[in-house]
């Protein structure tokens, strides 16, 4: 094997005549390939970053996918695209193929669609070879592409006239997809992995994918380690290497929460091994994660040489725990503060609704010339969009900008919800218009502040052209766009929306969205259809019908409908346990609303016999950056 120095040069090409340089030399002892594995896996835990996509398991789901792409005009001699796909079996790799294409094509489209044509055809015989042998797939293969104009194409019944020049393609494509043979979805640009048979990788997205191998080598490594660790135990002539056995085992223990399997391993380390800083802050970071703060406090405390990374476990746990003054006292006394330590006691301020705190902490970051991060960047505007803080919020968006932190889906999405919740829809638009690359939590962050903000059609005209470009919504984005009906009276568009969740994108109604369209039919006055839908929720548990009742209820005292209200009130009373009596205020309403005044002095006298309040609201004003709350009885 000759292991490369560097990134492919951008301007080769991996198919054609243009010629490959592969330079390097031939490592003759093989313990250095495992000694960079050793390294690779090493940073999967000393950098928090990269922690959370290292510690998610591969799907055992064996589903046929494909990545399709094509490199419009990329042969400098000829100008032929070059067209390429790969085609999974759950996580694994089963078939791929690059080849330039016979003709020059006029368009991006043409060459992508193309691609799209080949790859069809071997993920339909694919999928028929599993039938064959009496396989059945547990979804529709699926051909993800980047191109949008292609996509929209295989959707499209109406055939144009601009098409004819590959109107076979487009014919073939067409049918495997009205035939339910396959779906085209769209995948972003910088997640293609066919573009690794197609182009030449920039050094950035190169050093990405450097570190997704750690994370290949942990989904692999996780059921391993744990034999490997028994084994370990068994054969007493044998020392684990810390980095490789016992740090491996208890990353795995961590992604997997298995406590009783790290607490093995911590008594091994008590009679068998030193506890080094690598071992303990890998102790650590597993007691924190399972919940275990004070065993974690006590690794800590006997930790011989604290570091920055040994610190942001024990905050980041102590946050997790709720325990916020513990993890500032860990933070104060931690000598060294990179950017992901402050970046950990800020969110944990902002987890926690301590605003105030928060911003003061990151004043003083800027004051100790520490540069923060991505990660910075999502965590501030989070906390703005909470309290309402807005002119805070523009500062730190001002702080984005002149630091080159790039406004990339994630801290887009931060931005969109924070300017919706204070009001300025018409900056989240403008964000959400200026993203190259959007995915689903940007869409459904800019549809939720539409309708909070009373742009009901604007959502809904946003949730279409999401479905229309490709991009599946979520169970949160069915919330928002159902949430916008309701608000904006959109009856038929909810029901709509409402009855296609199963059939078209396989989501299973949750409670919350039956709470939507019930509080949608409520504020239409169709209580009839309110109260039949309530009926159809599927629950095993009746305490969860409670919030649906009561916005059938609330809903009674709008045309004053008083023998449905006591209907209700009568079931609510029978599902609520003793001492909560939540129909006592909706059922007065309804009184209130009919001007049965001697009822709604009933209804309070027994709230009153019942201890029950009504938590007061507040309301929230800022003036010159400072967040001022106010509840019911304030004087000062």
């Amino acid at each position: 094997m000759h292991p490369i120095k560097r990134p492919l040069y951008q301007e080769s090409k991996a198919v054609g005549s243009a010629k490959l340089d592969h330079s390097g030399d031939l490592l003759p002892n093989p313990a250095e390939y495992r000694s960079i594995e050793g390294a690779l896996q090493y940073l999967t835990w000393t950098r928090l970053d990269l922690s959370y996509a290292v510690n998610q398991r591969a799907t055992n789901v064996l589903s046929l996918q494909a990545y399709s792409d094509a490199d419009w005009a990329g042969c400098p001699y000829d100008r032929r695209s070059t067209g390429g796909y790969c085609i999974f079996l759950g996580s694994t790799l089963i078939s791929w193929s690059a080849k330039k294409q016979s003709s020059v094509a006029r368009s991006s489209t043409k060459a992508e669609y193309r691609s799209l044509s080949l790859t069809a055809a071997e993920l339909s015989w694919i999928a028929k070879l599993f039938a064959d042998i009496g396989y059945k797939l547990p979804s529709l293969p699926v051909l993800w592409c980047d191109n949008i104009s292609a996509i929209a194409l295989s959707n499209n019944h109406v055939f144009h006239s601009r098409t004819k020049h590959f109107e076979l393609d487009f014919h073939y494509i067409r049918e495997q997809v009205l035939n339910q043979k396959l779906t085209v979805k769209y995948v972003c640009s910088q997640d293609q992995i066919a573009d690794i048979h197609t182009k030449s990788l920039s050094k950035q997205r190169f050093l990405f994918l450097s570190n997704c191998l750690t994370k290949c080598l942990r989904e692999i490594g996780f059921e391993d380690a744990f034999d490997m660790f028994q084994r370990m135990r068994c054969e007493s002539n044998k020392k684990p290497d810390e980095a490789r056995t016992v740090v491996s085992t208890l990353s795995a223990c961590t992604a997997l929460k298995n406590l009783e399997l790290g607490k093995q391993i911590h008594d091994y380390v008590k009679s068998e091994l030193k506890l080094t800083t690598i071992i303990g802050n890998a102790l650590l970071n597993m007691y924190a994660k399972c919940g275990c703060l004070n065993e974690g406090q006590r690794i800590f405390d006997e930790i011989p040489s604290k570091n920055v990374i040994c610190c942001t476990s024990m905050v980041s746990g102590s946050v997790n725990c709720g325990r916020l003054d513990e993890a500032r006292e860990v933070f104060d006394g931690s000598s060294i503060k990179d950017a992901v330590l402050w970046t950990a006691m800020i969110n944990g301020y902002v987890q926690y609704n301590r605003f105030d705190e928060a911003v003061a902490l990151f004043q003083e970051m800027q004051i100790r010339r520490v540069k923060g991060d991505k990660f910075t960047a999502v965590t501030l505007p989070t906390g703005c969009a909470q309290s309402g803080a807005l002119e805070q919020g523009k500062w730190i968006h001002r702080y984005i900008d002149e630091n080159g932190i790039k406004i990339d889906a994630v801290v887009g999405t931060a931005l969109i919800e924070m300017y919706a919740k204070c009001g300025c829809i018409d900056k989240s638009l403008e964000i959400f218009n200026g993203l190259r690359e959007k995915d689903a939590a940007c869409w459904t962050s800019i549809i939720c502040g539409l309708a909070k903000n009373g742009k009901a059609s604007k959502a809904v005209e946003l949730f279409s052209e999401m479905i229309q470009i490709g991009i599946n919504p979520d169970d949160i984005t069915l919330i928002a766009v159902l949430s916008a009906c309701s608000r904006g009276g959109l009856v038929d568009e909810g029901r709509k929306f409402f009855n296609s969740m199963r059939k078209m994108y396989e989501i299973e109604p949750k409670l919350e969205h039956y709470a939507c369209l019930v509080d949608l039919l409520g504020r239409a006055g169709l209580l009839d259809d309110e109260e039949e839908m309530i009926e159809r929720v599927p629950s095993e548990n009746n305490k969860i019908m409670i919030p649906l009742y009561g916005a059938l209820l609330s809903a009674c005292r709008i045309p004053g409908n008083v023998e449905m209200g006591e209907r209700v009130a009568k079931r609510l009373a029978d599902i609520e346990s003793s001492g909560s009596s939540v129909h006592t205020l909706f059922l007065a309403n309804t009184y209130a609303s009919a001007d049965r005044w001697e009822d709604v002095t009933k209804v309070r006298r027994k709230m009153k016999d019942l201890g029950v309040r009504k938590v007061p609201g507040s309301s929230s004003i800022e003036i010159d950056g400072i967040v001022h709350e106010f509840i019911v009885g304030d004087r000062d």
